[in-house]
């Protein structure tokens, strides 16, 4: 196995999780991105055709020798390791990277600034220029995709996207606690707001029968916390932390899922956006409401099959994902494949404007207005906070430069 390609989709598929870095700027950054459209490109029914055209005559010699030409189509010494690279990563990254983001906003998004910055180098050299210097048509692609990333990646975009309610109970005569219930379902709301939804008065009921001094004391803390705005998600996450150990028994637990069709859309949507360098898939799945959905469903299926334990919900949605996903991973890439083929300088336009438009999303400083809105600002002082954001930023800018530096000496730059 190519384990230099392994180590660069491990990259990717962290890249991938976090909301506002996309996997298509990693590739860039690690010179593969032209390779990664390629390959992918290369992927076709070539090979289920041939096995299943064995299968079906009876396992002739003929149609067995049509097998390994299939597969020559496409390209798996690629593939093969760049897919174990990104799928382990992302395995783990859903576990630690939105613990990270919780625990030190500010701190990541100076580093994921730093690395988006840093890489936007790569397309503008790899766009073909005139007498040195970029063509026009090159620089208004630029500029009008950069307006689209900046509107994409507005912190305060949110679609309602909770669908249906559904229930969900742990196993007859055992007890379960509020986040493995949320995963089982899979659900698309943190502990918390399950827990205070109008839907699950029956649950505070059973809670406050079952634990009286701990029911009451999650009663002082949302009455204290009621005025945190929806917009502050680090805060609304630290107070769920507060509910996801409650052990229940016998209680049924509403818990809300977009429907079966929108996970397999927002597949769709996510991947084709992780291909592009600059637009993130993670953070246009938090815009669709599905990206504590689709982590609740990738947790769930995995806690489920470690305990030997078959919850179809989280498998289903994992898989309805997974099959959207390549959906729009085959479809996007022959896209894009033709545009950077026949139309270069518009493209690698695109693609720059795209990157520094959604810097946007990943903005280290914000602060929560009186509104509620996630404002960017530049800090008046450096704090201790405000240093430690910078100072990942810097660490950012040298990572990104050291990888762009590491693909341009062992060939791999597209």
């Amino acid at each position: 196995m190519n384990w230099g390609v392994f180590w660069r989709g491990l990259c990717m598929g962290v890249a991938d999780v976090i909301p506002g870095v996309s996997g298509g700027t990693m590739a860039l950054i690690l010179g593969i991105y032209g390779r990664f459209i390629s390959a992918v490109k290369s992927l076709n029914p070539k090979p289920i055709i041939a096995l299943a055209s064995y299968v079906v005559s009876g396992f002739k010699a003929e149609k067995k020798a049509a097998i390994p030409r299939s597969m020559d189509t496409v390209d798996w010494r690629f593939l093969v390791p760049l897919g174990l690279g990104i799928f382990s990563a992302m395995a783990m990254g859903s576990i630690i990277i939105p613990t990270l983001m919780d625990n030190h906003p500010e701190i990541m998004r100076g580093l994921f600034f730093g690395l988006i910055l840093a890489s936007v180098g790569v397309p503008w050299r790899m766009m073909p220029k005139e007498n040195g210097s970029p063509k026009a048509l090159g620089l208004i692609m630029a500029l009008v995709f950069g307006v689209f990333g900046y509107a994409v990646t507005d912190p305060n975009r949110d679609i309602n996207t909770t669908g249906t309610w559904v229930e969900v109970q742990a196993p007859h005569g055992e007890s379960s606690t509020l986040k493995e219930l949320i995963r089982q379902g899979p659900s698309s709301l943190n502990a918390a707001e399950v827990y205070w939804s109008p839907q699950n008065q029956s649950l505070r009921i059973a809670h406050l029968a079952q634990d009286p001094e701990g029911a009451r004391q999650l009663a002082v803390r949302h009455e204290m916390n009621a005025s945190i705005p929806k917009s502050d998600k680090k805060a609304r996450k630290d107070e769920a932390k507060h509910y996801q150990d409650i052990s229940l028994s016998h209680v049924i637990v509403q818990v809300p899922r977009p429907s079966f069709w929108f996970v397999y859309i927002a597949g769709v949507i996510a991947i084709s956006a992780m291909v592009l360098p600059g637009i993130s898939g993670s953070f246009l799945l938090l815009i669709l409401g599905c990206y504590y959905f689709v982590l609740n469903a990738v947790k769930g299926t995995i806690s489920g099959l470690l305990h030997f334990q078959i919850h179809p919900a989280p498998i289903i949605s994992v898989c309805l994902f997974a099959l959207g996903c390549l959906t729009g991973l085959v479809g996007f890439s022959r896209i894009l494949s033709y545009l950077l083929r026949e139309q270069p300088v518009p493209t690698f336009g695109a693609l720059i404007g795209l990157m520094i438009g959604c810097l946007r999303g990943v903005w280290p400083w914000r602060f929560v207005s009186s509104t509620g809105d996630l404002i960017n600002q530049v800090p008046e002082t450096l704090g201790h906070g405000n240093w430690q954001a910078l100072l990942a930023l810097l660490v950012g800018i040298s990572i990104a430069l050291g990888l762009e530096s590491l693909g341009s000496r062992t060939g791999q730059k597209a």
